[in-house]
Order: C-alpha cells, then sequence, then structure tokens
C-alpha cells in the first residue's frame, strides 16, 4: 500500500501500544462469572481498534484527522479509498464497545471472546497487509520506559528466538531484579527508618528497660564491661537487627501489593527462577544454577511474560520521589 506519510518510529509504537491494550483486553476474559468483568475485554479490543484505524489513516491521508472526523466517518472513508478494508469486522467491535459505553448492553462470555478473536485476527492480517509488520514481530517491550529493563528483555526476546535458553532466562531473572531492586530503593525513601509508625511502642532497648524498671543509667566505659554494660549493649544491637527486619517485611509488602492481581503469577515465578544475588557489584546469578532447573519452552515463556507484563503495570505508579536534605531542598529524584 502506497501512504502519504510512510509508518515511522512513532507510528510504530502506536501498533505495538494497540497490541498492549487487546492483550490486556484478554486478561479480563479470565473472569468468566462476572458480566461486568469480561465486558472489559470488548471495550479495550475496541480502543485497540481505534488505535489501529487512527494510525492508518494517519498515514494513509498524510494528516492527522481524528479533530475533523469521528470514528464512523474515518471507517467509511478508509472503506472508500482502500479496496478490502474491513471495515465490518472493526465496526462490530466498535459498536459492541458502544452498546456498553452507552446503553449497558453487556455481552455474554461467548460473544465477548468472540469479538477479542476477531480484533486478533484483523491485526495479525491487517498489520502485515498494510504495514507489512507481523503482529507477532512486534515487543510490547518497547512502552518499557527504564532504559535498562526494556534493554534486557529485548535481549530475552532475541535469546527465545535464537533458542538461547539460559541466556533468554538469565536476561528475564535480571530484568526482574532490576523492578524490585527500583521499587525496594523506593520504598527506603517511602517506608524510612525514622518517623516511622511501624517502630512506635516497641521499644526493646536497654535504655527502655532502664526507664521501665527504674535501673539507674551510668555510662558505657571502653575495655570495662559489666552486666549491665553487655546487656545494654545486647540489647540496642537486637532492637537494631529487628527493626531492620520490621523495614524489610514492610519493604517486601509493599512489593506484594505494587503487584496486585499479578500475585499468584508472582508465586509460581518465585518457584521456578533461579537463585541470585543483587550486591553492591551488580546482578550476580550462575549459569549452572539455570541449567540445573532445566527449564521448558513453557516455563521461559511464562517468567518473560511475567515479568513484562507487571513491568509494564507497574511503571505507571511510579511517581518521582524527591529526596531532600535537612533544609527541605531537593538535592535528588528517584524515578
Amino acid at each position: 500500500m502506497k501512504f502519504k506519510t510512510p509508518p515511522g518510529k512513532l507510528e510504530i509504537n502506536r501498533l505495538v501500544y494497540a497490541k498492549y491494550l487487546l492483550s490486556q483486553g484478554k486478561k479480563f476474559l479470565e473472569n468468566s462469572s462476572v458480566e461486568a468483568h469480561f465486558n472489559i475485554s470488548v471495550i479495550l479490543a475496541a480502543n485497540a481498534a481505534e488505535v489501529f484505524i487512527n494510525t492508518l489513516d494517519f498515514c494513509f491521508s498524510g494528516t492527522d484527522r481524528t479533530r475533523e472526523m469521528g470514528m464512523w466517518k474515518m471507517l467509511n472513508d478508509l472503506k472508500k479509498h482502500i479496496e478490502g478494508f474491513p471495515y465490518s469486522g472493526f465496526n462490530q467491535v466498535i459498536e459492541a464497545r458502544n452498546g456498553i459505553y452507552h446503553r449497558v448492553e453487556l455481552k455474554t462470555y461467548k460473544i465477548c471472546v468472540e469479538l477479542v478473536d476477531i480484533t486478533q485476527q484483523l491485526f495479525i492480517r491487517y498489520y502485515t497487509e498494510y504495514f507489512d509488520i507481523e503482529f507477532n514481530s512486534l515487543s510490547m517491550v518497547d512502552l518499557i520506559q527504564d532504559d535498562q529493563i526494556r534493554s534486557l528483555l529485548k535481549n530475552s526476546v532475541k535469546y527465545i528466538q535464537d533458542g538461547n535458553n539460559i541466556d533468554a532466562v538469565l536476561s528475564t531473572t535480571e530484568a526482574f531484579a532490576m523492578l524490585k531492586s527500583r521499587i525496594d530503593e523506593r520504598g527506603r525513601y517511602q517506608i524510612t527508618n525514622r518517623k516511622s509508625s511501624l517502630l512506635w511502642g516497641t521499644e526493646i532497648s536497654w535504655k527502655h528497660l532502664e526507664r521501665t524498671l527504674g535501673i539507674t543509667k551510668k555510662n558505657i566505659t571502653v575495655g570495662k564491661y559489666d552486666a549491665q554494660d553487655m546487656l545494654r549493649i545486647f540489647s540496642e544491637h537486637v532492637e537494631e537487627q529487628v527493626n531492620k527486619k520490621i523495614q524489610n517485611l514492610a519493604h517486601y509488602t509493599n512489593f506484594l501489593l505494587m503487584l496486585g492481581s499479578h500475585y499468584e503469577d508472582y508465586k509460581h515465578f518465585e518457584a521456578i527462577k533461579p537463585l541470585y544475588h543483587m550486591t553492591l557489584g551488580g546482578f550476580r546469578c550462575e549459569k549452572a544454577e539455570i541449567e540445573k532447573n532445566n527449564y521448558s519452552p513453557e516455563d521461559i515463556e511464562f517468567m518473560f511474560n511475567f515479568v513484562l507484563t507487571i513491568t509494564l503495570d507497574i511503571e505507571p505508579q511510579l511517581k518521582p520521589i524527591y529526596v531532600r536534605s535537612l533544609n527541605r531542598d531537593i538535592h535528588g529524584t528517584i524515578k
């Protein structure tokens, strides 16, 4: 097809986004018992179709006509000028969406599955026919904002395509570790060990015992420790370690809350992922550990899709954190 404006990077990203919306819609089909839930799949499929149609119209006409043309007019115009344009297929899913929007005409589960499938089949065919792009070749990895995570998952895609299972697992696991480290780093500023209600009323230190039991307070002389000195040092160490455990648990709980509906998938991911460590030197994972686990292609695909999905879902929630000095001046930003 001859376009007045050949598709560039922005248009390709819009097609990637249409694919993402459709994939999100398919997730709502996992609940087949609540009409209001699985009907969202139709809404997202129709929104994906509109992204595709707007992108096609922009490339075909050479201008952005979204302000001057409604969706129906745009569909009819494309039908008029592009031979074989699948008007009825796109019209069907958009009309179904509008019925849900304006008249609360909820569809049956079977119809929702059919409409989402129709949209996917249209994408599979016309991504190639109109844009010369294989639908399955477009990766939603490009929608990830974090440069390091995006690069690692792009490597994972390449490794999976090449059948390099060990490096695919290694790269995917590192991407997960980077995401979790990013959230944990934010948590250290959001849930601090100072002025935290988590620690109120939980004192176990010797100083607390001195106050409550009326023990005479005395200074510790270095090199001359009696039983009271040793108990004080030990109790302060215990309090410090317990507080660290509380903070670590709070940060881990924060991560679990951010996972939301992906918690069950996370438990499966935790059960099969290789052992890794995040140190001052960075990510550490032994390839021998991965070889020992003998991952199947299904396991590798699950791990990749899990890390990709949670990254796309969590990133929009990560609002900037401004690190301030004691006089409240901003001296750093955590994204």
